[in-house]
């Protein structure tokens, strides 16, 4: 145990006694070091029974300012407050809270089980009204920002099609940011220390500030966060077991924010911003494994709570965003017209160790390292880098009355220019190829090695636009019935040129081309108020999602597998695939001080794009594969039980398969009927907070625990029938975690001390291998328990 973990274990420990242990009740816990329980910073008025999923917060789902409780959507909102409540950090702390989300490696985000793959993730990501999400027939994964200064995130659960466009076909995310004030001044402050166990220290500093510059005439708003993740896993010698790096998995993530507010006349606002993120990563993952925090098995034992890494390099990455932005609202009355132009610019570069996967494609692996003869220390390593330009307009006019009728309408256009490098340098490659087939590289591939030691070369220039129309407009019938519809009318481009080179690839491949598409993605939905505090609601939606192009693949390498598919070649390019979408849901106020959402979803997903690996010749291709059904339902809910507990749950249930066989010419099958998607089936948060008032000061505790079912199969990799089978998969298992937050509130300060993985549990997450049948298996496990201080200031 480290000084600083056993220090903070024993403040924690006489912090405690301050409130009562028989206020303990539970909920959610975020993986990560910020992801704690507290209630820094909020009014004990301002905490409704309803925070859990939004109370009466004011949110923009349909493009119109509305209470969340009147939105006929199943949806759920944090507010700055709320996030500080919940100590949200990072959108991972968002998922575990909220039902029907999760999130994976790489950013990649599912909602109601619509799984990401493909083109592009599921989910739309917006910031403001910005869409931010990366093509991923590329090498990068989403950026997601981190949670600092935001008037709210929303969680929008089932298609968004017909406001939010391709992409949004299980839901959308929207990081709303703050903007300048025209009347008033304000602070918000955060600093924050934590000790990991068996790792290293955490640490972060933040601060937001903004008011008039001009009385009611210009405004700004300014902030900026540092945070530092610590690391756990240690990076060993792979010869000799020798720990060369400790914690080498640690981060670094700086966010710098600003805007200016113009009101030249009145009902005329004219808002610049910028927003400019940059996170480091000390180790970003070997080549093809799971991520940064990852244990190799062969070197690692949890319980012992020892964690090692064999990478043979250092493998750091970089990931850069900057968001420009500039917002015009104009108020004309009966109508508002709104405009949004920004340009998005992101770049990002990681350096991975590739020499275990590279080993394994010949089978010379044992589970500690490559087992190539004669090479005492197998050399191979990559470089995956990304640039991603994206320029976004958006304007819409909208009614402004309070009468009967309401609508938007609007026009969007986004182009998007991305380019996506991977380079596998094999310096080692000719003593593989010559001690272990008494070969040259050039007689074994047919070519040598690139300048460089240049194994492979992938480049592609993507460049895919989108122009829509789109328009909503809802009619209330009677006082307590209201209709809507709303339709998305769009015209999708794809450009593409990839380019493919080196000895691993076969030699030269290029491919070049564009596809277009057009798509229609309409949204009808009913609400009716059973009374004052019961409203029911039923909703029918498309969602959309572009199609694309492949990298291209080696056919010599590769023709016995494509073969096996019944194919002759690769597809060039993949068409677009789509989700209709059935929900019935309600909102209530049963009782005083409780409050229920609670929906129920039908979803026929067609023409899924999925990913199809060819495992003998290391590469893979996109194309569109059978259908899905997915049913399922959310239920959240907070009650204040007494003037000083509040308690609330949040349950989640996804069924998903597969409806349709895919058979091979090998009689064998891609996927069966009834497979499962790779998703929780269940997943359950509980939480319960208890304030106790000192004089005019107040002290309070928070508890919470979260629990996500194992994926129940068969998975397709479970399932003996599919060429995909591996008889050592290791299904996901059920995790279960809790935190807890005991602090003091003086005014506008709030002191609070915290641990997060309460039970220092040391649960598998995840278990895999880069190729079938090799021993070499990298684990991910939850982040271990952490103690730490938080001190916050508003004003």
């Amino acid at each position: 145990m480290n000084k600083g973990f056993r220090a903070a274990l024993i403040c924690s420990s006489a912090f405690l006694p301050v409130l009562s242990p028989s206020a303990f009740a539970q909920e959610v816990q975020s993986d990560a070091d910020g992801a704690d329980a507290g209630l820094q910073g909020v009014a004990a008025e301002e905490r409704s029974p309803a925070d859990s999923f939004g109370g009466d917060i004011v949110v923009t789902a349909r493009r119109t300012s509305e209470l969340i409780s009147d939105v006929p959507i199943s949806i759920s909102a944090f507010s700055q407050e709320k996030m500080d409540v919940r100590s949200v950090k990072t959108f991972e702390d968002i998922a575990n809270i909220t039902p029907g989300v999760a999130i994976s490696g790489g950013n990649r985000i599912s909602i109601r089980g619509v799984i990401p793959g493909g083109n592009a993730g599921t989910t739309g990501i917006y910031i403001d009204d910005t869409p931010i999400q990366v093509y991923s027939a590329s090498f990068a994964t989403d950026a997601l920002p981190l949670l600092f200064d935001l008037e709210r995130v929303e969680v929008l659960r089932g298609p968004q099609g017909t406001l939010f466009g391709s992409g949004s076909m299980g839901g959308t995310i929207r990081y709303i940011t703050p903007q300048p004030d025209l009347t008033g001044h304000s602070t918000y402050a955060r600093a924050e220390v934590s000790a990991l166990q068996s790792g290293g220290v955490s640490y972060e500093a933040g601060v937001a500030t903004g008011g008039p510059i001009v009385a009611d005439r210009l405004a700004f708003r300014v902030s900026g966060i540092f945070r530092r993740d610590a690391g756990w896993i240690d990076r060993v010698d792979r010869r000799t077991g020798e720990v060369i790096d400790e914690d080498h998995d640690w981060q670094r993530t700086y966010v710098l924010r600003g805007a200016l507010t113009w009101a030249p006349i009145d009902g005329l606002e004219i808002t610049p911003a910028i927003l400019h993120q940059n996170r480091f990563q000390h180790h970003s993952g070997s080549y093809a494994d799971t991520g940064p925090d990852v244990a190799w098995e062969g070197f690692s034992d949890p319980n012992r709570g020892i964690y090692r890494n064999g990478a043979r390099i250092e493998t750091p990455g970089r990931d850069r965003l900057t968001l420009y932005s500039l917002a015009v609202e104009y108020d004309l009355g009966p109508v508002s017209l709104f405009s949004n132009s920004s340009y998005y610019d992101r770049k990002n570069r990681n350096v991975t160790d590739a020499s275990m996967f590279e080993a394994a494609l010949f089978g010379l692996v044992t589970s500690t390292g490559p087992a190539v003869p004669g090479v005492a220390d197998y050399d191979s390593h990559g470089v995956a880098a990304n640039t991603q330009k994206t320029l976004t307009q958006e304007v819409r006019l909208q009614s402004n009355t309070d009468g009967r009728l309401s609508w938007v309408v609007g026009a969007f256009y986004q182009k998007n220019k991305q380019f996506n490098q991977e380079l596998v340098m094999a310096p080692s490659l000719d003593q593989l190829i010559g001690n272990t087939f008494g070969m040259t590289v050039v007689e074994f591939f047919g070519q040598p090695l690139l300048p460089g030691d240049v194994g492979i070369d992938i480049s592609l220039w993507h460049e895919p636009s989108q122009i829509a129309g789109f328009g909503e407009i809802s009619f209330d019938l009677t006082d307590r019935l209201s209709l809507a519809a709303g339709v998305r009318i769009a015209e999708s481009k794809y450009t593409y040129r990839n380019y493919s080179n080196g000895p691993y690839n076969n030699g030269l491949n290029e491919q070049s081309g564009s596809t277009k598409e057009s798509s229609v993605t309409p949204k009808f939905s009913a609400n009716y108020d059973v009374n004052d505090d019961i409203m029911v609601y039923a909703t029918a939606a498309k969602g959309f999602r572009a199609g694309g192009a492949n990298q291209p693949i080696p056919l010599d390498q590769c023709s016995g597998e494509l073969n096996d598919l019944g194919l002759t070649g690769q597809p060039a390019s993949f068409e677009s695939d789509s989700v209709w979408s059935y929900e019935l849901g309600t909102k209530s106020r049963i009782a005083r001080g409780l409050n229920v959402a609670a929906s129920a979803y039908h979803i026929d997903w067609t023409n899924i794009q999925r990913g199809v690996a060819l495992p003998l010749c290391g590469f893979g291709f996109t194309t569109n594969l059978g259908s899905a059904r997915i049913r399922g339902f959310d239920l959240q809910a907070d009650a204040r039980l007494t003037d000083n507990l509040t308690m609330g749950v949040a349950v989640g249930h996804v069924n998903a398969r597969f409806q349709e066989t895919i058979p091979l010419a090998t009689g064998e099958n891609l996927v069966t009927e009834g497979d499962r998607v790779p998703v929780s089936p269940w997943t359950v948060s509980l939480s319960g907070d208890y304030v106790v008032p000192i004089g005019s000061n107040e002290a309070y505790l928070h508890a919470e625990y979260n629990y996500a079912a194992d994926y129940r199969g068969p998975l397709v990799s479970e399932n003996p029938l599919n060429s995909s089978f591996d008889p050592d998969n290791f299904p996901q298992p059920s995790i279960q975690r809790a935190s807890i937050r005991s602090g003091v509130r003086f005014d506008n300060l709030d002191v609070s001390l915290f641990v997060n993985n309460l039970w220092s549990s040391r649960q598998l997450v995840a278990r895999e291998n880069q190729q079938l049948g090799s021993p070499a298996y990298f684990q991910t496990f939850l982040r271990p328990r952490t103690i730490g201080l938080t001190v916050s200031y508003r004003r």
